[in-house]
């Protein structure tokens, strides 16, 4: 018998173009780390009400993030987390307690989490369906 007369290879295709799985794949490290980041924040309960004008602006732009992309499951998460990112910017503001603003950056923090674990299931379903496993079969000398 002659294992090496019709060998098979296995062959990773990706049907995208580089530059958007390069940011797919920026994607993905970042709401990870962004997700691991923020769940050690809220179990350690270090989460903070935010004050600056950035962090308002910032759940500004994740809302209209929300709107540039057509996927039902983007446009929610983003705009999980733009609530998530104003519900911890606005107590900060008017001066409320400081039990008004943990609990608000609390509950800001868990929409982010929910978001960002949305986010990062929406990646990896973009990901199977562009990554494709193609198995072929060599001939050998023999053959």
């Amino acid at each position: 018998m002659k294992q090496n007369a019709a060998a098979t290879k296995r062959e990773i295709t990706i049907d995208s173009d580089w530059i958007t799985t390069a940011a797919m794949v920026v994607l993905l490290v970042t709401s990870g780390w962004i997700f691991i980041w923020e769940m050690r924040d809220l179990v350690s309960g270090n989460v903070a009400a935010r004050e600056s004008i950035a962090d308002g602006l910032d759940g500004f732009l994740f809302f209209v993030f929300a709107f540039l992309f057509r996927p039902k499951y983007l446009k929610i998460a983003l705009s999980m987390f733009g609530v998530g990112v104003e519900a911890a910017f606005v107590p900060g503001h008017p001066h409320a307690s400081t039990h008004v603003q943990h609990a608000a950056a609390t509950g800001g923090a868990l929409l982010k989490q929910v978001a960002l674990t949305i986010i990062f299931v929406a990646v990896i379903q973009w990901f199977r369906s562009v990554v494709h496993w193609n198995q072929f079969h060599e001939q050998g000398p023999d053959s």
